[in-house]
């Protein structure tokens, strides 16, 4: 599958499920600092144990507003707010440390306003670096050209680069700069295939492995990378506008209204027929969709390759507790939420800091090292 599809998953997942915290919080100056000041005049300080909660409602809230009533189905039955509180819960020590020693400031009386600020950003609130509002909640302190050893620690515009310890703080990459996270470059930019890069807006061309991927709340809708046709950004409230029966092509970004899902009824030499269809009722015969048509706790587990043209199925449970893994329409593993799959393809649970972890992907974190799963954010 290609185009508009490929293009939103990556978006949300990136973004909601892998958000590292060291990259995706500290940079927009929410949370470099945990330890609570005193002696402001004024709102009373938020103590540092709201922290967590605040940051994911209010990340959240924006994501809900970018992509709307769909979040949950592509979040996989996925809570936004649980997994990013758990993150931020995971990452509370490091800040704690940046501010005992001095290396970050941190105002409680400000958070309130960053916030709300970041709920009402939407989409905006994805590539957004350094905003004021948090800006003045948190603060570091260690200049550029200086060693750090997490994010937090330096000043405005720059992150600590380097993955051996100690980094240097260093100004946000501009565009054609090397990186390894979204927020290691300057705001506006993403980072794809280790470099950052400019987000096409809308009716930019988009799809090809030569452009670049829409900026959020944009889809890409028209591409063909098998035929080498671009597409166009556009809002994703154009990508999904298909009603029950009308046609859809979840490869060229053409989807289907909340409420419905674009489901293959045939895939094979003579191209992808598909239609918006109606959601299913638990254990139901299914046939490939997008999103998945099943109930949030099942899948439609396909009787055969869809590759092969084979897209009927029955919609199953998730698995879990050492099951073996599930195979999605896009090739991706299946488990039951907060649950992942390991080397063995088999489920296991999600891990916070200081679990067992064989990759990344296990850990809530997005993070492992040494068999661990550690908080985000910190040069080894």
């Amino acid at each position: 599958m290609t185009g508009g599809v490929v293009a939103l998953e990556a978006l949300l997942k990136h973004t909601v499920l892998k958000l590292s915290l060291c990259g995706g919080l500290s940079v927009l100056g929410f949370l470099s600092g945990c330890g609570e000041s005193t002696g402001f005049e004024g709102p009373t300080p938020i103590p540092i144990t709201e922290l967590p909660a605040k940051y994911s409602a209010a990340i959240c809230a924006a994501y809900g507003t970018c992509v709307g009533a769909l979040l949950p189905l592509f979040l996989g039955g996925e809570d936004c707010t649980t997994n990013l509180r758990r993150v931020v819960e995971d990452e509370l020590p490091n800040f704690q440390t940046a501010v005992m020693s001095g290396k970050a400031k941190y105002d409680g009386t400000k958070l309130q306003a960053c916030a709300d600020k970041l709920a009402g950003l939407g989409c905006d609130a994805i590539y957004q670096r350094d905003i004021d509002e948090c800006v003045a909640t948190l603060s570091g302190t260690v200049a550029a050209g200086q060693a750090c050893t997490m994010d937090v620690e330096c000043a405005k515009g720059n992150y600590c680069k380097g993955v051996a310890c100690p980094g240097i703080c260093s100004a946000r990459e501009a565009a054609g700069g090397s990186c390894d996270a979204d927020t290691d470059c300057a705001s506006g930019l993403a980072c794809h295939s280790g470099k950052c890069e400019t987000l096409a807006k809308v009716d930019e061309a988009c799809g090809l492995a030569t452009s670049p991927d829409c900026s959020a709340g944009l889809t890409c809708v028209g591409a063909d990378s098998k035929a080498k046709k671009v597409g166009k950004c556009r809002p994703n409230a154009e990508a999904f506008k298909g009603s029950v029966s009308e046609s859809c092509d979840p490869q060229a970004g053409v989807l289907c209204k909340e409420g419905s899902v674009c489901t293959i009824q045939s895939f094979g030499v003579a191209g992808l027929v598909a239609a918006c269809t109606a959601p299913l009722a638990a254990g139901a015969a299914c046939k490939a969709s997008y999103p998945d048509a099943c109930p949030l706790d099942e899948y439609c587990k396909l009787s055969g390759n869809i590759a092969l043209g084979m897209v009927d199925g029955a919609c199953t449970k998730k698995p879990k507790a050492g099951e073996p893994c599930g195979v999605g329409l896009l090739g991706g593993d299946i488990c039951a939420p907060n649950w992942r799959c390991n080397k063995a393809k088999t489920c296991i649970v999600e891990e916070r800091a200081g679990g067992s972890c064989e990759s990344a992907d296990i850990c809530y974190s997005g993070t492992c090292t040494g068999g661990k799963c550690v908080a985000g954010g910190k040069c080894n």
